[in-house]
């Protein structure tokens, strides 16, 4: 099925065929690293080769032979890739060649075949096909989307996502439409009847929550619940122990039409409740509870205002008004705070993380992630979410939609390069629109305050570039219309943003070759190379909106406001000159620019009293690049770190230059702590020393650095977690320096959009536009898990030899550490940029491999570590382990991990196992070692002398054995003992 219409193909031969298709197409994948290095590097030296023919020179021999080498290369690589392109093509025609039909069909929400009649669902429709031919036997209309078949007792039932059911059927009369009957007053009147509505009154103004969910302890006959439904918005959920008494309040509730709808009820005691943590806005009980059930419950209030309100055994009513997580903080810039460090404070987030609840937001409202919006923001339990001229907030902790507003405007992108017009504190929410900022009220969205930008005597058109906010004060700046991204940026790629041709950009660049820091510099410069026809056809696209002079990354002046009232307190003008957006931050009780002269392109640091905009001192760094197209500038205890390619740190006292970076990391760094994390390496902040840590093979000092697989994007952090694109979500333990570990399914966007605050991992939808196959476009929040590790892929850079302490997990989805911090690398290694690469040039018997169970599931006794055992390697005979690159001699212990849960009896799986040719273990029968197929087996070889390399062999006892009789091998853990 495909939008629009419907194929029927030989299963056998179609499904090979595509899966020819499919594994051509990956091989081609595999490749694309190899040519996109080749073409970057040819690129770079015919751009080279461009220019110095325009000076009138030439490219030197030696990088002539070095362009030819790289042709010739990309030659053999492109015939390779060209094969595999004809592989797929082969394979996608032939698969045709079994398509027994396709016909046209509106239909494409849902499918089933019955005997030999297909049934599609789609809009307001169910269509009935002939399995052989394709041909239309009948159609019948629905109520909404159609998606959910059904078929029995040669009845077509059909389910919409209007809430309809459908039936349809051969002949018979006519349609009947069944609506369920609901009884206002579902239980009788009487005294107990009013002390429910009395008490449904009471909790309603004594705690004032109406919308959100509601838990109900000991339900009974679920009166309470119906009494609190009737009165408010709330989502109620009962439980009770009394199956009888559970049995009574869903029939009375499914009466009043509330049962599945607003209304759930379970059978569990209090301390037994299968509910999220955090999920409910409201925690009462319709009886009295016993002393010390409220701690029993407290996982699920919700934090942040979450009420909990409970009749006690004594009679009385014990309330509790939940506040902030110990330990959590806020996200309340784009960069976490006003100081740009790109990294909470929150300490209760911890590695690893499982799901929370995921939900609305989807993409529909969301910005392209391309266009790299703005972050999503936190504080006060709520999780922000500037949109597509849309702002909506959402409690953090339960998904439930707690405002939104439609503002034309406040669609902001490309905040990679400018910055966020967004902030939020407790009670405000700001907004910068235009040439106004709009306060809301953080609680409902209600609009508090619109303030426009300080009065300008100049005259020019200018719109809010920065805000930020510390204290009580407001931090914006003023952008002139035409600045910025589109002034400083090559000519050729500034051009190209505006979609005109290539050739004109292309001639611009030859004549200038140059940047352009005013708009009428750009247009003498186009009216050189364009005739009066091109300039009459391109005019708009150039300096009309949205041409190339649309929004900027550059101000000229800073001001401040009072953060609640919006009345001006100071002004600051950059002496003829300019300020990147991301060279704006705010903290210590003072504002830090690092503004730009117009003239001479110097880099001046610029500290400003934050009360009084008094400038405190000025200094012009040495070292920082001039001329440049963008810039970072970051406030964390009395440092400053400003990004200009290479990093240089000030004290923020005084503007003292401590220290400078030889190089640059990928995208936004972080500052945690007193470490810059400027990726994939780590400096010390005070010192610039770079941060080390202990190879988990060869025990040696190496660099620390972390992984992350193909992905765009940022990274962002909390005190104790990185988070990054890694294909899908990926997260990095901060904390325990341990490896990356994926969350699979759904992506991030391509800056930031995932974030750590609140106690929480926050992650709005981030894939708008995407067509990668991600399967879930939802919003996803993860919270801390009770396990203490996971499967992640561990990153270090060095060699792997010498070895000191080598343990390799085979068939393992990732790598892990046990419960003493030592570490087992996964085996076969995931495909990585940076270590730790092992290849044990492994033999395995034809027909064989690799093999896992899942390790949380699968009963393994006699070890600490069960996970290990979960998977390995069936037919292995042979493999080889690198030890020392040099070749010197040790000595090892060596242990090999076994266990077979498949064995049926003894003598079945029996082979010798040899450790540098010589036999260690002879006709080791496996189940007979282990005496419980479930008995996890570690056998102990110590003193085993190697030279290099250690061999290790599994000889089966007979020849090209099954997988039910070939040896089985799960872990190999190495020693060196001398």
């Amino acid at each position: 099925m495909s939008p629009g219409s419907i194929t029927a193909a030989n299963r056998k031969g179609y499904t090979e065929k595509n899966r020819e298709a499919t594994e051509a197409y990956e091989k081609i994948r595999a490749m694309w690293r190899t040519g996109y290095t080749l073409s970057r590097k040819i690129s770079a030296l015919e751009a080279k080769q461009a220019r110095l023919k325009r000076e009138g020179k030439d490219l030197d021999e030696k990088t002539l032979a070095e362009l030819a080498k790289l042709r010739a290369e990309y030659d053999v690589f492109s015939k390779k890739r060209k094969v595999h392109y004809d592989e797929r093509t082969k394979a996608t025609q032939e698969a045709r060649a079994y398509t027994k039909w396709t016909t046209k069909c509106s239909a494409s929400h849902s499918m089933i075949l019955a005997g030999n009649v297909l049934f599609a669902g789609g809009d307001g429709e169910v269509i009935a096909l002939d399995a052989d031919t394709g041909r239309e036997i009948w159609t019948g209309k629905v109520t909404g989307k159609a998606l959910g078949l059904a078929f029995s007792g040669g009845r077509l039932f059909v389910s919409t996502d209007k809430g309809t059911i459908h039936c349809f059927g051969k002949g018979g009369p006519a349609a009947k439409q069944i609506k369920q009957a609901i009884a206002p007053a579902p239980y009788p009147n009487g005294n107990q009847a009013s002390t429910c509505a009395a008490a449904a009154e009471g909790i309603i103004k004594a705690t004032g929550v109406k919308r959100g969910y509601c838990l109900v302890l000991n339900c009974g006959a679920g009166r309470l619940m119906h009494e609190l439904a009737k009165r408010t918005d709330l989502r109620v959920y009962g439980i009770d122990p009394d199956p009888k008494k559970v049995a009574a309040a869903r029939r009375a509730l499914d009466a009043a039409g509330l049962y599945g709808v607003r209304a759930t009820v379970d059978r569990a005691s209090i301390g037994d409740i299968p509910y999220a943590n955090y999920f409910a806005n409201l925690i009462v009980s319709d009886g009295p509870v016993a002393p010390g059930d409220e701690k029993k419950v407290l996982r699920m209030l919700k934090p942040c205002g979450g009420v909990l309100l409970l009749k006690t055994a004594d009679g009385k009513m014990m309330m509790m008004v939940r506040g902030p997580l110990k330990g959590a903080a806020d996200w309340t810039h784009q960069y976490a705070d006003a100081g740009n460090t790109n990294c909470s404070e929150d300490k209760r987030l911890e590695c690893p993380l499982t799901p929370l609840w995921f939900g609305e937001p989807g993409p529909a409202k969301m910005i392209n992630r391309h266009a790299h919006g703005p972050a999503p923001l936190y504080t006060g339990g709520r999780m922000f979410i500037c949109a597509n001229n849309v702002v909506m907030a959402y409690d953090a902790y339960n998904g439930l939609p707690l405002w939104e507003r439609n503002l034309p405007g406040s669609r902001r992108v490309l905040v990679s390069q400018d910055q966020s017009n967004f902030a939020a504190a407790q009670d405000s929410v700001y907004v910068a629109i235009g040439d106004h900022c709009l306060r809301l009220n953080a609680a409902t969205g209600e609009t508090l305050g619109n303030w426009p930008l300080p009065a300008d005597p100049d005259g020019i058109e200018r719109q809010w570039g920065v805000l930020a906010y510390d204290g009580d004060l407001l931090f914006g700046s003023a952008s002139p219309r035409f600045t910025g991204r589109r002034m400083t940026e090559d000519p050729r790629r500034a051009l190209a943003r505006a979609k005109v041709p290539y050739g004109i950009s292309e001639r611009l660049e030859a004549l200038h070759g140059r940047r352009f820091t005013t708009e009428e510099e750009l247009r003498r410069a186009v009216a050189e190379i364009l005739t009066d026809a091109e300039m009459k056809k391109y005019e708009r696209q150039l300096f009309g909106k949205p041409g190339i002079q649309h929004g900027g990354i550059l101000s000229d002046y800073v001001f401040c406001l009072d953060r609640k009232t919006g009345q001006h307190k100071w002004t600051y003008r950059v002496p003829n000159g300019y300020v990147f957006h991301n060279a704006i931050a705010v903290g210590g009780g003072r504002v830090f620019i690092a503004e730009t002269d117009g003239e001479t392109k110097q880099v001046r640091v610029v500290a400003l009293d934050a009360q009084t905009g008094r400038k405190l001192w000025q200094v012009v760094p040495k070292g920082v690049a001039q001329g440049v197209s963008s810039m970072m500038l970051v406030y964390k205890n009395d440092i400053l770190v400003l990004q200009v390619g290479r990093m240089t740190v000030l004290s923020a006292k005084d503007g003292t230059v401590l220290w400078r970076s030889k190089g640059r990391g990928r995208g936004r760094l972080v500052v945690n702590g007193d470490t810059i994390i400027a990726e994939p390496l780590a400096y010390d902040l005070r010192t610039g020393r770079q941060v080390t840590r202990v190879h988990p093979v060869t025990g040696l000092d190496v660099p620390w650095q972390f992984y992350r697989a193909y992905g765009c994007g940022s990274i962002s952090s909390s005190g104790n977690c990185l988070f990054f694109r890694s294909a899908s979500i990926g997260y990095y333990d901060v904390k325990n320096d341990f490896g990356t570990t994926g969350f699979g399914g759904t992506r991030p966007g391509c800056w930031i959009n995932v974030i750590g605050a609140g106690g929480l991992m926050l992650a709005p939808e981030g894939s708008a536009g995407c067509s990668c196959s991600y399967s879930t476009k939802t919003t996803l929040v993860l919270q801390p898990a009770k396990k203490t590790r996971a499967w992640s892929v561990f990153s270090s850079p060095g060699a792997m030899t010498p070895v000191k302490r080598l343990a390799i997990n085979f068939g393992a989805p990732g790598d892990r550490e046990d419960a003493e911090g030592n570490l087992w690398l996964g085996y076969p290694r995931p495909c990585q940029r940076f270590g730790l690469r092992l290849d044990l040039k492994e033999q395995i018997i034809s027909g064989l491999g690799y093999f896992r169970r899942n390790a949380n599931t699968t009963k393994i006794a006699g070890t600490s570590r069960p996970w290990v055992f979960a998977s390995g390697c069936c037919g292995l005979s042979r493999c080889t382990i690198p030890l020392d690159a040099d070749g010197k001699a040790g000595i090892y212990t060596v242990r090999l991990a076994f266990v077979d849960l498949s064995a049926k009896e003894v003598g079945q799986r029996v082979f010798d196992v040899k450790l540098q040719g010589e036999t260690v273990l002879k006709d080791f029968d496996m189940l007979k070692e282990m005496g419980e197929r479930t008995l996890a087996l570690t056998k102990e070889f110590r003193g085993v002398k190697a030279k290099g390399t250690l061999v290790i062999e599994l000889v089966p006892k007979i020849e090209n054995p099954s997988k039910s009789r070939a040896p089985i091998l799960n872990g190999i853990e190495i020693l060196r003992t001398k």
